[in-house]
């Protein structure tokens, strides 16, 4: 399991209030999340996520929290969207911990270490795949 970084340092920056709304747009597999949502009482935190492996776990992990968590398989880049779809105007604070996790690069789709088709997408549902994206580009794009 992926251990969040910085988890307390995370937790103090946002100030966590226990009726307020917080959305963890990068969620990963939910270490950071389960700290958040385990302070709220009447809040809620939102998480997003694109890799559906992830999103699993994260949903996995955050049961046990109940209604105080909500979970969507999109791209954050959509947030003003997601949030008016959840019904929120404002929120109280917002994490983003971008890049991808030692697990996702251990895996076949984003590693180099298994005999397996060029894939480099977190989203598996988005178009271009890795060796799509090579087998279409020129020396000068990739240097």
């Amino acid at each position: 399991m992926h251990e969040p970084v910085l988890l307390e340092e995370v937790l103090e920056a946002l100030k966590i209030r226990p009726d307020g709304r917080y959305v963890d747009g990068t969620l990963g597999q939910a270490g950071h999340a389960v700290a958040i949502a385990s302070r709220l009482t009447t809040g809620k935190l939102l998480g997003l996520d694109v890799d559906e492996e992830n999103l699993r776990t994260a949903e996995d992990r955050l049961q046990p929290l109940g209604d105080r968590t909500l979970t969507r398989r999109v791209n954050f880049r959509g947030l003003q969207e997601i949030l008016r779809d959840v019904g929120w105007t404002e929120v109280d604070g917002m994490l983003f911990d971008l890049g991808v996790s030692t697990g996702q690069l251990t895996g076949p789709r984003l590693s180099f270490d298994s005999d397996a088709p060029l894939d480099f997408r977190i989203d598996p549902a988005a178009p271009d795949t890795g060796a799509s994206f090579l087998a279409r580009a020129d020396e000068s794009s990739l240097t």
